[in-house]
């Protein structure tokens, strides 16, 4: 009698809070020329609403953004539960700024390097950290991330702006080999000066190529004990990076980060790097065992 009073509690109580989800539906508003104005779901206690302009034809963050404004909401409440004001952030493979805009307004008192290969994208973070008012602590490098400077070739896919890497193959390979572009390459180990030494979060969700940019990152894992990343992990993209998804875990491993589950609330859960291994694709958190 009991489990089923429980059972029918938590039914109750998850209905209120999807009827207050829809209830609290952000709204989108069409700017013209298929752009659409968002508000993403933040949490009363700050002072405005993230907005976000996004282009109306993109079938990977668009639709979620429109309808219910958010996007990956596992690392959206992560970020939301332990992002700090003073916290030093690094957003690797920033896109639009979504992530960005959302760890600028959290650590209003600290710095946010935003890390976008693309310059078409950029001029789209750029516009949605304008708006948010967060340029005085976002700041945006038109770069890829790797072991070391230089060039890298890159697939922008039209409709799929979340896909763009360095493997030509895409939801569409019709568009996949019409639009390569060359990005210049930076170690993210150079940028630690720009962060005064400390970075206490990295997003990095780069399409496979995660293993390159740790390999020129090192030297920021050594120094930063107390840093939490939240990351893609995709072997099948990987693998068409000419990387090893076991070379990501080690990197990682060896820098005494321990793997983290991600649930819907952005609470953790402990794993095994193994689990991570047997995985097809999840983004999980790498952080100090606590």
């Amino acid at each position: 009698m009991i489990d089923a009073t429980e059972t029918l509690l938590k039914e109750i109580i998850d209905r209120l809070n999807n009827v207050e989800h829809r209830s609290a539906s952000p709204g989108a508003v069409y700017l013209g020329e298929g752009k659409v104005l968002c508000r993403v779901i933040m949490p009363t206690n700050l002072q405005r609403d993230v907005l976000m302009i996004v282009d109306g034809k993109d079938r990977l963050l668009g639709p979620r953004m429109i309808m219910d404004g958010y996007h990956e909401k596992p690392a959206t409440n992560f970020f939301l539960a332990n992002v700090r004001s003073n916290s030093n952030c690094i957003d690797v493979g920033a896109n639009i700024g979504y992530f960005t805009c959302i760890l600028a307004r959290l650590a209003w008192r600290g710095k946010v390097l935003s890390i976008e290969a693309d310059p078409v994208m950029c001029e789209q973070l750029n516009g949605n950290i304008q708006i948010n008012w967060v340029s005085n602590n976002a700041r945006i490098i038109n770069a890829g991330a790797a072991a070391e400077p230089g060039n890298i070739t890159l697939y922008r896919r039209p409709n799929y702006s979340g896909n763009t890497g360095m493997s030509r193959h895409g939801y569409d390979d019709s568009e996949a080999s019409k639009l390569a572009f060359t990005a210049r390459t930076i170690a993210l180990d150079s940028l630690l000066p720009d962060i005064d030494g400390r970075c206490d979060f990295l997003k990095i969700d780069i399409e496979g190529a995660e293993p390159l940019a740790f390999r020129g990152a090192k030297e920021l894992l050594k120094q930063n004990p107390q840093i939490k990343i939240v990351f893609e992990w995709s072997p099948e993209q990987i693998r068409l990076c000419d990387c090893e998804p076991e070379e990501l875990v080690e990197i990682l491993r060896d820098a005494g980060l321990s793997p983290y589950r991600l649930a819907d609330d952005g609470s953790t859960t402990a794993c095994t790097w193994p689990e991570i291994s047997r995985s097809d694709y999840d983004n999980f958190v790498a952080m100090s065992y606590s």
